[in-house]
């Protein structure tokens, strides 16, 4: 009887035990980049890599010289992952071999995401070409899509 007794106390200490740690396993996390896309149109809205005016596979993307994106034959919108730092950081897209634009993104230090997928900065302002576009579609202050006329 005892030992049925010790038997049954062992299974409800056992019971009892439990993984309080909530810590998530970061190994099981898939994380979102922090992304920015850049729609071209034409003054009458005509997209201006689909109709052939730019050559998909001449646009890049850099910083610093860091390639950040490189262009495909099937699409029509340029998508590339920010990489910066709070302040000013500034991106040079090369739409041909002759043409370059700079995008210029402010970065916040405020509410900055923090985990698993590392950080995440607010944007606060764009510069295209040196001026404010007024074409930005915000999902939020991380994900934005920028159409710019041409």
């Amino acid at each position: 009887m005892t030992r049925r007794s010790l038997f049954a106390v062992i299974l409800v200490v056992l019971g009892a035990c439990q993984d309080k740690d909530d810590a998530t396993d970061c190994a099981l996390v898939d994380c979102a980049f922090q992304s920015f896309t850049i729609k071209l149109l034409g003054p009458e809205g005509n997209n201006l890599i689909t109709n052939g005016t730019y050559d998909p596979k001449d646009i890049t993307v850099t910083k610093n010289g860091k390639l950040l994106f490189t262009g495909s034959s099937s699409m029509d919108r340029i998508t590339f992952e920010i990489q910066g730092k709070v302040g000013l950081n500034t991106y040079e897209i090369q739409l041909s071999p002759t043409e370059t634009d700079t995008l210029v993104l402010s970065l916040s230090g405020e509410n900055i995401r923090k985990g698993c997928c590392g950080f995440d900065f607010p944007i606060d302002s764009v510069l295209y070409n040196g001026t404010t576009p007024e074409t930005i579609t915000e999902g939020d202050v991380y994900f934005m899509t920028l159409t710019v006329f041409k």
